[in-house]
């Protein structure tokens, strides 16, 4: 039986980036030949290792602190505590938000229309009170 030799290149690319050799290779505009020799000790010329760092998000950035921690491996979002999210993944949760904040907006849309029909039915002294807690809540 063969065995395989891990190399500091192919934990590098594979477990600190996240990056495939296809994904090595089209980034780094080299052949996937090319990402195998690497991964068997080769030299990774320092501007794709500036490349590989950049897709994961390992290099200094200028995000807000509340980004800090977070990076970008091949096609994952991974979070500081180590969980990875795809894009589909975050698409999904998006459109899922949507729905209920469209589903609550639905139901704002309705107590506002019974609050417009009492108030077109109130008295001139009953219109001033709801006039009064309206204001009082802030709602303009």
């Amino acid at each position: 039986m063969k065995r395989v030799k891990i190399t500091k290149n192919f934990i590098f690319r594979w477990h600190e980036c996240g990056l495939s050799k296809e994904e090595t290779a089209k980034l780094c505009a080299r052949s996937v030949k090319t990402i195998t020799e690497w991964d068997k000790g080769k030299k990774i010329p320092a501007e794709c290792i500036t490349l590989m760092k950049m897709a994961s998000g390992q290099l200094e950035h200028d995000l807000s602190p509340q980004w800090a921690g977070w990076r970008l491996a091949g096609e994952y979002l991974i979070a500081p505590s180590g969980r990875r999210f795809t894009g589909k993944w975050l698409r999904e949760l998006d459109y899922e938000m949507q729905l209920k904040e469209q589903e609550k907006l639905r139901r704002d849309e309705k107590w506002i229309r019974k609050i417009i029909y009492i108030i077109q039915k109130s008295s001139g002294e009953q219109k001033e009170i709801i006039q009064r807690i309206i204001k009082g809540m802030g709602i303009n």
